[in-house]
């Protein structure tokens, strides 16, 4: 078995690859070549955390599966990610640090939805949020935006927004891009656009009125049928509506199957990411896309970065199974 570390994963996967592999994850799963057995989620009370257990397969040769976890120990809240995936004609086994592929695949998600959804002129964007997430977010949105030139941060937790928007300012330097944390969300929001909401809140951080009439909203914080970011009044005035795919952005989070439920937009409306670009989409008005994860995007990062890892040599050799017996 082949283990690598986060820093093994950093060294041979980054956004624009991060873009490519999801993109090709996504186009193979509104071809049909893509399976999955479904998420499973778990829970415990002591400590307090979430699992979640997600395989799938992509094309005929791609095996992999992602288990995640959150969990409060001490009243500290963590979160892991590891990614197995196989290769079928050497029977190797590459075990990897899931974080990294998780982080940059949710990034990738919103830039390519970026790349077909945004305003064409693009220059402001809001993200809200401080996490790892809303981090990645921005660098997709840096690479899907060549017009990007203000990137706003806002969030609860002021120390946690200064130290995002310092990072930033160093990392987004290359690109031009002024980073900026503002206190007041609703003030974030007003004339961006693109607006992205990463973060933990199980109710609207998003709301209609903030927004400009020319704009492209993303959830990718929420992934529970019970939970929205995004209120139900700005999915129903959407011109487009898209996720990342229907199991997922549809059944597995609140921010869509609520309007749906409530009779505000038809389910065989909603496009999925594979989708985009292969039509003519309205680039005026509210857009809205929603993403929550899937498999296959993780598998092919996963077996990506398998390959590119054993090329250059990285990782640790372990003899896990012995012997043939």
């Amino acid at each position: 078995m082949l283990v690598l570390t986060a820093a093994d994963v950093r060294a041979v996967l980054d956004m624009p690859t991060a873009m490519e592999t999801t993109l090709e994850a996504a186009r193979a799963h509104v071809a049909g070549r893509t399976s999955a057995s479904g998420r499973v989620a778990l829970s415990t009370a002591a400590p307090a955390g979430e699992y979640l257990v997600m395989p799938g397969t992509v094309g005929d040769d791609r095996f992999g599966v992602k288990t995640w976890y959150t969990a409060s120990h001490g009243g500290a809240w963590s979160t892991r990610a590891l990614v197995l995936v196989l290769d079928p004609e050497t029977g190797d086994e590459v075990l990897m640090d899931g974080s990294v592929i998780t982080d940059l695949r949710t990034g990738a998600m919103t830039g390519i939805a970026a790349t077909h959804l945004a305003p064409p002129d693009a220059s402001v964007a809001t993200v809200i949020g401080a996490g790892a997430q809303a981090r990645t977010q921005a660098l997709a949105l840096a690479v899907a935006l060549p017009g990007l030139t203000t990137l706003r941060v806002t969030s609860r937790t002021a120390p946690r927004r200064d130290a995002l928007v310092a990072a930033l300012t160093r990392e987004l330097a290359p690109y031009g891009i002024e980073v900026v944390g503002v206190d007041d969300t609703a003030m974030a929001c007003r004339g961006a656009d693109v607006v992205v909401a990463a973060t933990t809140s199980s109710s609207p951080v998003v709301r209609q009125e903030w927004l400009g009439a020319d704009v492209l909203v993303c959830g990718v914080g929420s992934h529970a049928p019970g939970a929205a970011e995004l209120d139900p009044r700005t999915v129903a005035a959407a011109e487009v509506v898209a996720v990342d795919t229907r199991a997922g952005g549809i059944d597995g989070a609140g921010d869509i199957s609520r309007p749906i439920a409530d009779g505000l937009l038809r389910r065989q409306d909603v496009l999925e990411l594979g989708e985009l670009g292969e039509r003519e989409l309205p680039r005026s008005g509210i857009r809205v896309f929603k993403s929550a994860g899937f498999a296959a995007a993780d598998v092919t990062a996963g077996h990506h970065v398998a390959r590119a890892a054993r090329a250059a040599g990285l990782g640790l050799r372990i003899d896990l199974h012995g012997p043939a017996t």
